[in-house]
């Protein structure tokens, strides 16, 4: 186990009906909260195909498409994410191609 004190980032994941977005954000310790504008990488998955099974996740999780997505897509899924864990904001920092981490 590792004290929520003694990390750096921090994954923040939402799902909407066709959506997972996930944000990956610098973890202040001595506050214990995300400082959202330290974006460090996010992921999009479309789950436009999810029957709700879950028998083969490989249907619909093989590409990140957060580095190619609409940024009024993502700046509104980051907003709902945001909200979603208590901190709504307007801002949305998003990440130039050369800072996109894929994962």
């Amino acid at each position: 186990n590792v004290e929520r004190t003694d990390f750096t980032w921090m994954g923040y994941t939402m799902r909407t009906d066709r959506y997972r977005y996930t944000e990956f954000v610098r973890w202040n310790g001595t506050t214990l909260s995300p400082e959202w504008s330290q974006l460090r990488a996010h992921e999009l998955y479309d789950h436009a195909r999810d029957l709700g099974r879950w028998t083969d996740p490989d249907d619909f999780e093989n590409v990140n498409l957060a580095p190619s997505a609409d940024p009024e897509l993502l700046a509104q899924l980051s907003k709902q994410l945001h909200a979603a864990f208590g901190y709504p904001s307007d801002e949305f920092v998003p990440l130039a191609p050369a800072e996109v981490v894929v994962l």
